[in-house]
């Protein structure tokens, strides 16, 4: 989708790479701090724990406001209006990178693929990282009921 508030990622972007460095490592050590105590993965845990021990260099600080510029300019309206591929939205409750009750009500109207939605609502944005048991038991649920419904238009094709 072509994201709904293309003037908050404007200013996120520019708010990124206006602040100082160093309030832009506390953000990050901030955000990696509440990470670790909802990630729900040692190994990811691990990961964020050496990403804010380390001092945030100018390469990562790139990073950081390249990914706006990515989201900005991104539109994938034309695939979702096309496809017929199952899909599924998997959301975290607060998640402003994507604003789910907007993208949600345009991919139920407009992408014939659609099949369902469901928010975690202990989860944020990583919704796979935040809560990863639950994640992976809608995301299991989801493929049962894509393999029966395929199975039994098999079953009809076959009768026929």
């Amino acid at each position: 989708m072509k994201h709904p508030f293309p003037w908050g990622v404007r200013l996120a972007h520019r708010t990124s790479r206006a602040v100082p460095s160093w309030l832009l490592g506390y953000a990050c050590a901030a955000y990696g701090r509440r990470a670790r105590k909802r990630c729900g993965c040692r190994d990811e845990a691990a990961e964020i724990e050496l990403f804010v021990a380390r001092r945030l260099t100018q390469n990562d600080r790139h990073t950081i406001t390249r990914r706006y510029i990515l989201i900005r300019d991104e539109d994938c309206r034309p695939a979702a209006r096309e496809t017929r591929w199952p899909v599924f939205c998997l959301t975290g409750a607060w998640d402003p990178i994507v604003p789910w009750p907007l993208v949600w009500r345009w991919v139920r109207r407009r992408c014939p693929g659609f099949r369902d939605a469901r928010v975690l609502w202990r989860a944020s944005h990583n919704v796979l990282l935040d809560s990863p048991v639950e994640s992976m038991e809608q995301i299991l649920s989801w493929i049962s009921q894509s393999e029966t419904s395929r199975a039994a238009v098999m079953e009809r094709r076959e009768d026929e």
